[in-house]
């Protein structure tokens, strides 16, 4: 009997598994000090293998009849109204969805970047190396990516459908573009952008992240 467990003195007991969408009702019908009861359990009182089966069809038919009680509970109560769906938002809220999109954004920056350590620093400026002149002392070669569409959060290989070679052409559109332009200050260095998406899965709508992301990435 998949149902049947022994407690820490040996004594068995029977469990059961409560539907998740009764756990809530059932902790109320047993009186629990939590919110949901995800398992009930009741013991047989007997350590004997052969008394068990006697004793598990009455404690089982105990367990059946609270799990009945707590469908009936349910029943009884009348259903919250759904919100209604909403095409509009106010000012504050898209000030509160901007602030925590602009966090996450930060947030994400900060795991994807490298620093230099303090001990790098100090050999560094024995060379006569600091920040000031760091690209007096290295040559930087900037070269753009192949791939114009990424998928992060998976990161994985981006697959080659019609959708996507859209959206490589208007990137490649939008980066020959720019490439005619002239940015100011000089010291901008922008090579052209690549699109990122996140939350890939089979299905994809290719309608999740998709932001532009110059190349070359931080301080040239």
């Amino acid at each position: 009997m998949p149902y049947l467990i022994k407690n820490s003195a040996g004594v068995w007991c029977v469990q059961r598994k409560v539907p998740q969408k009764l756990e809530v009702a059932v902790a109320r019908v047993v009186g629990a000090k939590k919110n949901k009861q995800a398992y009930l359990k009741k013991s047989l009182g007997t350590k004997d293998r052969r008394e068990v089966s006697r004793r598990a069809v009455h404690v089982l038919a105990d367990l059946d009849r609270t799990l009945r009680e707590a469908e009936a509970l349910i029943k009884r109560e009348p259903k919250q109204p759904k919100a209604p769906l909403r095409d509009t938002l106010n000012d504050a809220e898209i000030k509160r969805m901007a602030e925590y999109v602009y966090a996450k954004t930060l947030a994400w920056d900060e795991r994807c970047r490298y620093r230099a350590t303090t001990k790098l620093l100090e050999i560094a400026a024995e060379h006569g190396i600091t920040r000031a002149n760091v690209l007096e002392n290295f040559k930087f070669e900037f070269v753009m990516p192949s791939e114009l569409i990424r998928l992060t959060q998976p990161s994985m290989p981006t697959p080659n459908t019609p959708r996507v070679a859209k959206l490589r052409s208007d990137v490649a559109e939008l980066n020959a573009f720019f490439a005619k332009q002239t940015l100011t200050p000089p010291t901008i260095k922008h090579l052209g952008w690549i699109r990122m998406f996140h939350g890939y899965t089979k299905g994809y709508q290719w309608n999740k992240g998709g932001r532009l992301y110059s190349q070359p990435q931080g301080q040239a």
